[in-house]
């Protein structure tokens, strides 16, 4: 088959280039800085102003704004080279340093005739020509490609650093180029363009050049502004996973997140987002001075050439939970060095009291063992060769770390059944995360605290639109699952669904504002993130509040308890539950806004007892059976608001006291 003409079939991808203006926090300095997307600085006998302007296709100088486009729609083929020249200028009257980096903030991928995708990162390459302040243009695209510099991954930033008089002006040229080696590999199909947002960032500061009349040296230790994403002086408490720190990928900031003038910060994240430390600007995740303090609840971090977090001037870590990894090091001793930074000699701390370090033993770092007294650490080979190290207690010394729900299936698979979960999970959106225990030995499984973020997207009633998360024991065997928080959307089952028989016990769950999205046809329409199937359920000290769902005509209850043997609700609190078909339901020292039952009804014959016991509080008990009376016995020292039966309300005494 002939080879078909590349310049005819094949268009891969736009490079479009946007300025990003960066975010200046921080210390004020009687010395003066300035940056392209700033005002002048002026003060009576000097200003700082400095100014970056491109070359267009018409041969004239045009200013770099937020609003420029300076590649245009330019679609790349194999041996397709652009060349941008850059001119910056020194405007003002003093003499200034500046530095100035261009580098990649988005990628947008598309795909080609097999479904596979097209990274057009993959496949480009790039310099920085600096020219000084001759501006020199290239005769054709060989000269451009072999000027000097040596062409990189386009994904490693561009940067250049100089000095400029007032009125001078210095040239760079940019050259990206598609090799001609690349052949059909981007060529994509679909509506899907791969293409790649630029971002620029030009920063000055004054330079030690002009003379107070002693000599030129009175502005030597003039410093670049300190750049923050994100600035802490007083106590706070967010979630990192809540901001998208990928912007700040190619600016110059001097962290991500900086904690100073001695506040306290809890710092709380899931692991849908993994947030690095920028190796191009040596920017870590988070620093800290003045005597700050960080406590870390969660989250995923990575090291990438510089460490995730750095401490100075006697600041403190305290590490309680997360993933802390590391890339792009040399060698693992690197690693050890990089990933976690303390001054020492300043007062720093670090103290870890949980958390998974990848390829990272906090036991043994060039800061000595990190690890709390009292505490172990469980290591686990990964399939790429990884070794994570997880900090936990000792009551967990016997239990198999998990870190996904596939750990958790293999975990049973193998007959393992004491598990727990050593971070936060995001399962997949849209399926049935279903853990089924293989052997008849009890599952345990403990959550210490993990969050698990459900992301089902489906409104129709039924059960294929769901993101759906269970930990189910053989049929007839007994399962323990405690100290788990679930939110999101999708549906949890708290219960064996129809495997029979069992004793499970529920601790300390917590389903928190849930948007629930599974339809159950037991007496009426309703939505419910979690039930009892057969067998006999515990729940202690659990919370569940908050459910809605999104389909219309269901009604959404906090929890639903259906065709068991027993269900006891030991203590905790609940918005609006759901009780059917129950051979006893049992409910004490329990806060419940509502519940409604059928619990008097079970395959067409009058139950056993719903049992409100002492201690317990019911706002409304909404009986709902069409035909038997119910049976109910409301115990001393518990409250009831009213109970609703045939559209009647009666009071505990007037129910009491009914007619037969």
């Amino acid at each position: 088959m002939k080879e078909p003409n590349l310049k005819k079939t094949l268009i891969s991808g736009i490079i479009s280039l946007i300025l990003c203006a960066s975010m200046l926090i921080g210390t004020t300095f009687s010395w003066f800085t300035d940056s392209v997307s700033t005002p002048d600085n002026i003060v009576a006998t000097g200003t700082l102003d400095i100014e970056l302007e491109y070359l267009n296709n018409k041969g004239d100088w045009k200013i770099v704004d937020e609003n420029t486009n300076i590649f245009g729609n330019t679609l790349w083929e194999p041996g397709h080279t652009s060349v941008v020249y850059f001119k910056i200028s020194n405007n003002g009257s003093l003499a200034l340093e500046y530095k100035f980096d261009i580098g990649i903030i988005n990628e947008y991928t598309g795909f080609d005739a097999n479904g596979q995708e097209i990274y057009l990162s993959d496949y480009l390459v790039s310099k920085m020509v600096e020219m000084d302040d001759e501006l020199k243009i290239f005769n054709n695209r060989q000269d451009a490609i072999t000027a000097e510099g040596t062409l990189v991954d386009i994904r490693k930033h561009n940067n250049s650093e100089g000095f400029l008089a007032p009125g001078d002006s210095n040239y760079i040229a940019l050259v990206i180029t598609m090799p001609a080696s690349v052949g059909n590999k981007t060529n994509y199909h679909g509506v899907e363009i791969p293409r790649i947002e630029f971002g620029v960032n030009l920063y000055a500061i004054q330079h030690e050049y002009e003379n107070d009349g002693f000599d030129p040296n009175y502005d030597k230790d003039a410093e670049y502004t300190r750049l923050y994403g994100i600035l802490i002086k007083d106590k706070a408490s967010f979630d990192v996973s809540d901001y998208d720190f990928d912007l700040l990928s190619t600016k110059r900031v001097d962290s991500l997140i900086h904690i100073t003038d001695g506040a306290e910060t809890n710092i709380y994240g899931n692991t849908t987002r993994v947030i690095r430390s920028n190796g191009i600007t040596n920017a870590p995740v988070i620093s800290a001075d003045e005597n700050s303090v960080i406590n870390i609840y969660g989250g995923s971090y990575c090291a990438n050439k510089v460490p995730i977090i750095s401490l100075t001037d006697g600041a403190k870590l305290n590490i309680y939970r997360g993933i802390f990894s590391a890339e792009q090091f040399t060698d693992s001793a690197e690693q050890t060095d990089r990933l976690l930074y303390c001054e020492k000699a300043s007062g720093c701390e670090i103290n870890i009291y949980g958390g998974t370090f990848v390829n990272y033993d906090p036991r043994d770092t060039h800061l000595g063992n990190l690890v709390a007294d009292g505490l172990i650490v469980h290591t686990s080979v990964r399939d790429n060769g990884d070794i994570w190290y997880t900090v936990t207690t000792e009551e967990f010394k016997d239990y198999t770390p998990v870190y996904s729900v596939d750990d958790v299936t293999n975990a049973f698979n193998k007959g393992i059944t004491d598990i727990y979960f050593a971070c936060d999970l995001n399962p997949t959106p849209d399926v049935e995360h279903l853990m089924y225990g293989k052997t008849t030995d009890p599952l345990i499984v403990n959550g210490q605290g993990a969050i698990i973020t459900l992301d089902g997207t489906g409104t129709a009633p039924g059960f294929n639109d769901y993101s759906y998360f269970a930990i189910i024991p053989i049929k007839g065997c007994d399962a323990e699952v405690s100290n788990f928080t679930y939110t999101g959307e999708g549906f949890v089952e708290i219960a064996h669904h129809g495997q029979g028989g069992g004793t499970y016990v529920a601790n300390n769950l917590v389903l928190d504002n849930l948007i629930s999205t599974l339809f159950i046809p037991n007496g009426s329409a309703f939505i419910s993130p979690g039930f009892s199937h057969y067998g006999t359920l515990t729940l202690n000290n659990c919370v569940m509040k908050g459910t809605t769902t999104k389909k219309t005509g269901y009604t959404p209850y906090d929890a639903a308890f259906v065709n068991g043997t027993n269900t006891f609700i030991e203590g905790g609190e609940y918005g609006s539950i759901y009780i059917s078909d129950q051979g006893k339901a049992t409910i004490r020292n329990a806060v419940i806004d509502n519940i409604d039952s059928y619990a008097i009804i079970y395959r067409g014959k009058p139950l056993g007892l719903l049992t409100i016991g002492a201690g317990s509080k019911i706002g409304t008990i909404n009986l709902k059976a069409p035909s038997y009376p119910p049976s109910i016995v409301i115990e001393e020292g518990a409250e009831v608001g009213e109970i609703i039966y045939k559209g009647v309300s009666y009071t505990v005494e007037e129910w009491q006291n009914r007619p037969a």
